[in-house]
């Protein structure tokens, strides 16, 4: 197999969001400390310790922009994550423990909005994998909790975010153990080849 980087295709835009989403995360827990202190500083209502509790609730869906989906590159061994935040991680094929539908992804029939901007004759239905990796780090089980695998370690590859999204499908399909894969994997409209 010929190793293959597959970016997102407009990594500018991906590079706004991982690092706005830092920063978003920064200023959530500059918040979350002003709503906690704000009643011992002044009169205010001990109600603002329950709103700084739900700020920081909020802030793993947050972070989960800058782990979901990152640009990789395949090779016969390895699957290398190239994040923008985080560090580069390269997996071995054979600690990827399952691969199955991404289910995070629009439906068709709810992106009626989506289709009239990019036109009807270049709309293409959102497609993508989950990939199950239990050696990755913590941000990643953020990922693995919002698509219902139970918090394990987890990215996603999707035909939005990662530029020849086929070739990509493909080589994952080809270098995992078949027995790994989800049942429904194939017959799924979201990781089907388009």
């Amino acid at each position: 197999m010929k190793p293959r980087t597959h970016n997102h295709p407009n990594m500018l835009l991906k590079r706004a969001i991982e690092y706005g989403a830092i920063g978003i995360v920064i200023v959530m827990l500059l918040s979350a400390l002003g709503l906690l202190l704000l009643p011992a500083i002044s009169s205010a209502p001990g109600g603002f310790a329950f709103a700084a509790v739900l700020v920081l609730l909020l802030m793993p869906a947050v972070l989960m922009l800058t782990a979901y989906a990152p640009p990789v590159s395949v090779d016969k061994d390895a699957i290398t994550l190239h994040p923008m935040i985080w560090q580069d991680r390269r997996v071995p094929w054979s600690d990827v423990s399952e691969v199955g539908v991404y289910p995070l992804l629009p439906r068709e029939d709810t992106e009626i909005p989506r289709k009239y901007v990019v036109g009807t004759r270049n709309y293409k239905p959102a497609a993508g994998i989950l990939l199950v990796i239990p050696s990755l780090p913590w941000q990643y089980r953020i990922v693995g909790f919002f698509a219902g695998v139970q918090s394990r370690p987890a990215i996603a590859l999707t035909n939005r975010a990662h530029v020849d999204y086929e070739h990509l499908l493909q080589a994952v399909l080809q270098q995992t153990d078949a027995a790994i894969h989800a049942e429904d994997l194939l017959e799924s409209p979201s990781a089907r080849l388009d």
